[in-house]
Protein backbone atom coordinates (compact mmCIF):
# COMPACT_ATOMS: atom_id res chain seq x y z
CA UNK A 1 0.00 0.00 0.00
CA UNK A 2 2.77 2.84 0.53
CA UNK A 3 4.52 1.69 -2.53
CA UNK A 4 0.94 2.42 -4.30
CA UNK A 5 0.93 5.44 -2.23
CA UNK A 6 4.46 6.99 -3.42
CA UNK A 7 3.72 5.95 -7.05
CA UNK A 8 0.58 7.50 -7.04
CA UNK A 9 2.17 10.66 -5.50
CA UNK A 10 4.61 10.54 -7.96
CA UNK A 11 2.65 10.54 -10.89
CA UNK A 12 0.56 13.57 -9.03
CA UNK A 13 3.72 15.57 -9.30
CA UNK A 14 4.24 15.00 -12.77
CA UNK A 15 0.47 15.51 -13.55
CA UNK A 16 0.83 19.05 -12.29
CA UNK A 17 4.23 20.13 -13.68
CA UNK A 18 2.95 19.00 -17.00
CA UNK A 19 -0.74 20.96 -16.72
CA UNK A 20 1.52 23.86 -15.95
CA UNK A 21 3.77 23.30 -19.01
CA UNK A 22 0.52 23.26 -20.96
CA UNK A 23 -0.41 26.64 -19.41
CA UNK A 24 2.92 27.78 -20.01
CA UNK A 25 2.92 27.19 -23.87
CA UNK A 26 -0.60 28.46 -23.79
CA UNK A 27 0.38 32.07 -22.16
CA UNK A 28 3.62 31.99 -24.04
CA UNK A 29 3.34 34.37 -26.96
CA UNK A 30 4.75 32.80 -30.70
CA UNK A 31 8.82 33.36 -31.11
CA UNK A 32 8.96 33.81 -26.96
CA UNK A 33 9.64 37.49 -26.95
CA UNK A 34 12.10 38.83 -24.84
CA UNK A 35 11.37 38.96 -21.48
CA UNK A 36 8.66 36.48 -21.78
CA UNK A 37 9.74 33.68 -20.02
CA UNK A 38 10.96 36.09 -17.02
CA UNK A 39 7.42 37.48 -17.12
CA UNK A 40 6.11 33.79 -16.69
CA UNK A 41 8.20 32.75 -13.85
CA UNK A 42 7.12 35.76 -11.88
CA UNK A 43 3.72 35.51 -12.39
CA UNK A 44 3.57 31.43 -11.36
CA UNK A 45 6.88 32.15 -8.34
CA UNK A 46 9.32 29.47 -10.14
CA UNK A 47 12.50 30.14 -12.00
CA UNK A 48 12.65 30.88 -15.50
CA UNK A 49 14.70 27.95 -16.13
CA UNK A 50 11.75 26.09 -14.52
CA UNK A 51 9.17 27.82 -17.11
CA UNK A 52 11.26 26.66 -20.06
CA UNK A 53 11.91 23.02 -18.48
CA UNK A 54 8.03 22.25 -18.20
CA UNK A 55 6.95 24.34 -21.75
CA UNK A 56 9.65 21.67 -23.35
CA UNK A 57 8.34 18.76 -21.50
CA UNK A 58 4.28 19.59 -22.02
CA UNK A 59 5.60 20.72 -26.01
CA UNK A 60 3.99 18.11 -28.06
CA UNK A 61 6.90 18.25 -31.02
CA UNK A 62 10.00 17.95 -27.64
CA UNK A 63 8.55 17.17 -24.77
CA UNK A 64 5.89 14.46 -23.88
CA UNK A 65 2.47 14.32 -25.76
CA UNK A 66 -0.52 13.20 -23.31
CA UNK A 67 -0.32 9.42 -24.10
CA UNK A 68 2.96 9.04 -23.93
CA UNK A 69 2.83 10.37 -20.56
CA UNK A 70 0.33 8.45 -19.64
CA UNK A 71 2.19 5.01 -21.24
CA UNK A 72 5.02 6.18 -18.21
CA UNK A 73 2.16 6.29 -15.50
CA UNK A 74 1.29 2.96 -16.54
CA UNK A 75 5.00 1.33 -16.58
CA UNK A 76 5.05 3.22 -13.04
CA UNK A 77 2.46 1.05 -11.94
CA UNK A 78 3.06 -1.64 -13.23
CA UNK A 79 6.59 -1.75 -11.70
CA UNK A 80 5.73 -0.81 -8.62
CA UNK A 81 7.89 1.80 -8.61
CA UNK A 82 7.90 5.84 -10.75
CA UNK A 83 10.21 7.82 -11.85
CA UNK A 84 10.51 11.23 -11.64
CA UNK A 85 9.79 14.69 -13.14
CA UNK A 86 13.41 15.45 -13.19
CA UNK A 87 13.87 11.82 -14.78
CA UNK A 88 11.80 13.07 -17.47
CA UNK A 89 13.01 16.65 -18.01
CA UNK A 90 16.73 14.97 -18.37
CA UNK A 91 15.44 12.49 -21.09
CA UNK A 92 14.06 15.55 -23.18
CA UNK A 93 17.92 15.58 -24.32
CA UNK A 94 17.01 12.40 -26.66
CA UNK A 95 15.32 13.76 -29.26
CA UNK A 96 14.67 10.73 -30.77
CA UNK A 97 11.38 9.33 -29.26
CA UNK A 98 11.92 5.65 -29.43
CA UNK A 99 15.58 5.61 -27.54
CA UNK A 100 13.70 8.42 -25.25
CA UNK A 101 11.21 5.95 -24.57
CA UNK A 102 14.21 2.94 -23.94
CA UNK A 103 16.54 5.23 -21.50
CA UNK A 104 13.51 5.78 -19.42
CA UNK A 105 12.68 2.25 -19.53
CA UNK A 106 16.30 1.17 -18.68
CA UNK A 107 16.27 4.02 -15.81
CA UNK A 108 13.08 2.20 -14.26
CA UNK A 109 13.96 -1.21 -14.35
CA UNK A 110 17.69 -0.16 -13.27
CA UNK A 111 16.19 1.98 -10.65
CA UNK A 112 18.58 4.57 -11.77
CA UNK A 113 18.55 7.82 -9.47
CA UNK A 114 18.27 11.04 -12.13
CA UNK A 115 22.01 12.02 -11.50
CA UNK A 116 23.17 8.25 -12.92
CA UNK A 117 20.06 8.20 -15.90
CA UNK A 118 22.24 11.52 -16.94
CA UNK A 119 25.09 9.20 -17.03
CA UNK A 120 23.32 7.17 -19.36
CA UNK A 121 22.16 9.93 -21.55
CA UNK A 122 25.58 11.17 -21.50
CA UNK A 123 26.68 8.07 -22.72
CA UNK A 124 23.98 7.60 -25.37
CA UNK A 125 24.55 10.91 -27.21
CA UNK A 126 28.77 10.52 -26.97
CA UNK A 127 28.29 8.25 -30.24
CA UNK A 128 29.84 10.21 -33.50
CA UNK A 129 28.28 11.82 -35.89
CA UNK A 130 28.71 10.70 -38.94
CA UNK A 131 27.76 13.89 -40.85
CA UNK A 132 28.49 16.87 -40.27
CA UNK A 133 31.81 18.37 -38.47
CA UNK A 134 33.65 15.55 -36.60
CA UNK A 135 34.89 16.25 -32.58
CA UNK A 136 38.91 17.02 -32.82
CA UNK A 137 40.92 15.57 -30.21
CA UNK A 138 43.09 18.07 -28.14
CA UNK A 139 46.70 18.55 -28.17
CA UNK A 140 47.47 18.15 -24.77
CA UNK A 141 50.80 19.04 -23.44
CA UNK A 142 51.90 16.08 -22.27
CA UNK A 143 49.10 12.78 -22.22
CA UNK A 144 51.24 11.10 -19.36
CA UNK A 145 50.58 14.01 -16.95
CA UNK A 146 46.86 14.19 -17.64
CA UNK A 147 46.22 10.78 -17.44
CA UNK A 148 48.13 10.52 -14.29
CA UNK A 149 45.90 13.51 -13.01
CA UNK A 150 42.66 12.06 -14.15
CA UNK A 151 43.35 8.53 -12.72
CA UNK A 152 44.43 10.15 -9.15
CA UNK A 153 40.79 12.04 -9.54
CA UNK A 154 39.00 8.82 -10.30
CA UNK A 155 40.31 7.00 -7.85
CA UNK A 156 39.94 9.10 -5.06
CA UNK A 157 36.36 9.24 -5.75
CA UNK A 158 36.14 5.67 -6.58
CA UNK A 159 37.73 5.01 -3.07
CA UNK A 160 34.85 7.34 -1.28
CA UNK A 161 31.72 5.28 -2.69
CA UNK A 162 33.75 2.20 -2.29
CA UNK A 163 35.27 2.87 1.49
CA UNK A 164 31.83 3.47 2.63
CA UNK A 165 30.33 0.81 4.70
CA UNK A 166 26.80 1.73 3.50
CA UNK A 167 27.76 1.22 0.28
CA UNK A 168 27.48 -2.34 -1.03
CA UNK A 169 27.53 -4.28 -4.80
CA UNK A 170 24.33 -6.13 -5.60
CA UNK A 171 26.51 -7.42 -8.33
CA UNK A 172 29.24 -9.83 -7.15
CA UNK A 173 30.82 -9.92 -11.16
CA UNK A 174 31.12 -6.07 -11.54
CA UNK A 175 32.36 -5.81 -7.57
CA UNK A 176 35.26 -7.93 -9.08
CA UNK A 177 35.77 -5.71 -11.87
CA UNK A 178 35.60 -2.30 -9.96
CA UNK A 179 37.82 -3.86 -7.45
CA UNK A 180 40.35 -4.81 -10.37
CA UNK A 181 40.25 -1.72 -12.02
CA UNK A 182 40.70 0.25 -8.88
CA UNK A 183 43.75 -1.83 -8.25
CA UNK A 184 44.74 -0.96 -11.91
CA UNK A 185 44.27 2.75 -11.17
CA UNK A 186 47.21 2.22 -7.82
CA UNK A 187 49.22 0.78 -10.10
CA UNK A 188 49.36 3.91 -12.76
CA UNK A 189 49.56 6.06 -9.72
CA UNK A 190 52.22 4.16 -8.17
CA UNK A 191 54.18 4.26 -11.53
CA UNK A 192 53.69 7.82 -11.38
CA UNK A 193 55.41 8.48 -8.08
CA UNK A 194 58.00 6.97 -9.35
CA UNK A 195 58.73 8.80 -12.56
CA UNK A 196 58.52 12.11 -9.91
CA UNK A 197 61.28 10.51 -7.87
CA UNK A 198 63.45 10.00 -10.42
Amino acid sequence: MATTNRVDSSIRKIENAYKLGETLLKESPEGIIHGATETLARKYRIKAEKVRKLRALADANRGFTRDQLVDQFHKFKKKGRSLTLSHLIRSLAIKNRNRRKGALGIALEKKLSSHLFQGLITSMQAKPHRAGRQHKAIKLPSLDQFIQNKVWAWERELALHLDNKKNTFKDNELKEKVHALRASMENIKDHGLAIKQK
